[in-house]
């Protein structure tokens, strides 16, 4: 049995000590993009699939989530092989929404992608995201909230965002957004988890060339 799969395997079993012993292994064995490609991403989708199906709860999806952060911290972003890009992205949890473990999850996806990130954090006020749209000249922001009582302040962000430049393109997630709702909103974007944002991503910017 080979590292990547031992390494997969105590995800599963929520073996926390197991998953940081095969992730040194893994991370001196391994380059950071086989690693993305075969335990981050799938282990994301995985993780969320049994969590929505029912098999696991909150606790056991939280310690997994950790647990792949832990391990998409340790890679070296310079050796992934993904050249900096021009591509400018504002990211936060909007105001009300103290939940910011996706967030960052995505934040270091971006980073190992070649994006300039700029992170605004969790709690961020509407007009905090418009602002550091204009100080950085970003063509993209992402707004995340895992609260249903919070997504109207999404809609006014976007909205705030949009009146001062409507080339900018918003992205959306969370655990109260869904397709319909991104686009009710007026979000150009909707990723359903870290696994699918640089494909959304790209596919936003592809519009816009």
């Amino acid at each position: 049995m080979n590292h990547l799969h031992e390494l997969m395997q105590s995800l599963r079993t929520f073996e926390k000590e197991n998953f940081k012993n095969f992730m040194d292994v893994v991370i001196k064995n391994h380059e950071p993009k086989e690693i993305i490609d075969q335990i981050f991403t799938p282990g994301l989708d995985e993780t969320r699939n049994r969590y929505y199906q029912g098999e696991i709860a909150i606790p056991e999806l939280l310690l997994s989530m950790q647990l792949l952060m832990d391990l998409l911290s340790r890679l070296d972003i310079k050796q992934t092989g993904k050249k900096r890009r021009d591509n400018k992205i504002v990211l936060g949890v909007i105001e009300g929404d103290p939940h910011d473990l996706g967030k960052n999850i995505i934040k270091k996806m971006y980073e190992c992608y070649g994006f300039q990130v700029y992170d605004l954090g969790k709690n961020v006020f509407i007009n905090n995201f418009a602002k550091k749209v204009r100080e950085t000249k970003s063509e993209i922001v992402g707004i995340s909230t895992m609260m249903s009582t919070t997504v109207t302040k999404v809609s006014q962000a976007i909205e705030l965002i949009k009146r001062e430049n409507s080339s900018v393109n918003v992205i959306v997630g969370g655990a109260f957004m869904t397709n319909a709702v991104a686009e009710d909103i007026g979000a150009d974007g909707y990723a359903e988890s870290a696994a699918v944002i640089i494909e959304e991503t790209d596919k936003i910017l592809s519009k816009t060339k």
